[in-house]
């Protein structure tokens, strides 16, 4: 596999589990939010108000394709990626996909630190955060490697990471 691509709620530790393998493995790492911030000069919080959450969608479907000729890749991608318009079967065929499941608790947690996250209000965050999880856990457990992240700290996810990769990729020689 060259490609790992990881998907799971908002503040599941996609970016920071994603960042700390690509340098275990030194290949390059790919936040899809960023790199669309990046292509469009412009923060994604804007580019919802300013021009709607189908654009940004529009805009998710699009990188897809930019990534099936690179390899030795570490993608992050956005909560809703895999969702719209039936990513998650396009992701599994571009790479190994990785659902961090990451309890609700922890995920409020995380996202009352961080003011970037365009779908979720600071109102009402473990509500909007169980609506997020009911609606779209069923896609995000069609990745092929799930990790059970309740209570652990990040270097335990990444050696779990780290260790069903190499127990896929046995199962597949």
């Amino acid at each position: 596999m060259n490609k790992l691509i990881f998907v799971g709620m908002p503040g599941a530790g996609k970016t920071t589990i994603g960042e700390a393998i690509s340098k275990k493995k030194e290949w390059q790492f790919i936040d899809t939010d960023k790199y669309i911030e990046s292509k469009e000069k412009n923060h994604i919080t804007n580019i919802f108000k300013e021009k709607g959450e189908l654009y940004f969608r529009d805009l998710e479907k699009g990188i897809l394709k930019e990534f099936e000729d690179k390899s030795n890749i570490i993608i992050s991608t956005g909560g809703g990626l895999p969702i719209y318009n039936n990513n998650i079967e396009k992701l599994n065929s571009l790479g190994l996909t990785i659902f961090l499941d990451t309890p609700i608790d922890e995920l409020v947690e995380r996202i009352k630190k961080d003011n970037k996250r365009p779908l979720i209000s600071k109102d009402n965050i473990k509500s909007e955060l169980q609506v997020l999880c009911k609606d779209r856990i069923h896609i995000y457990k069609k990745a092929t490697i799930i990790i059970d992240c309740e209570s652990k700290n990040k270097y335990d996810i990444i050696n779990e990471v780290i260790n069903k990769i190499k127990l896929f990729e046995m199962n597949l020689s």
